[in-house]
């Protein structure tokens, strides 16, 4: 005999990524975008370093302003935040080859290809409804 009711739903997909590990990764990758054109050698070419820079520097920003337990300021809420991973993934990805410094860097365009999709991929595998939230902003004031 089903139990089911026949209006439910089925349960949605299981995402692997919880959102604190999302939270806390997003420093380190901001901080590996910054730090990488000096690191692997390609801070003299214009378009690659700034593209790393600028890309590190927005998660940065977007980490320290989305509406979960670690930000500074709880302005950008999570699903925007999910979506802004993906946009900020697919243009890094894409940033080599349009901006045509693949040829003049492999560790440049492997780093932004590989940081671009790891981008989209932990969007898509966070667990964007996990209860690990900010507080709601009648009570954030309190917490700090």
């Amino acid at each position: 005999m089903d139990r089911t009711a026949p209006h439910s739903a089925p349960h949605p997909m299981v995402k692997p990524l919880p959102l604190r590990l999302h939270a806390l990764s997003e420093p380190v990758v901001a901080l590996v975008l910054i730090a990488a054109p000096f690191l692997l050698g390609f801070a003299d070419i214009d378009a690659a370093r700034n593209v790393s820079v600028a890309f590190g520097v927005l998660v940065a920003l977007q980490a320290a302003a989305t509406r979960w337990r670690w930000s500074l300021v709880k302005l950008v809420p999570l699903g925007v935040h999910a979506m802004t991973d993906t946009l900020l993934g697919s243009l890094l990805f894409a940033a080599p080859f349009l901006l045509e410094y693949h040829d003049d860097s492999t560790a440049a365009w492997i780093v932004h290809v590989v940081v671009g999709s790891g981008l989209i991929a932990s969007a898509w595998a966070t667990d964007w409804r996990t209860r690990d939230r900010a507080l709601p902003p009648s009570r954030a004031g309190l917490a700090r």
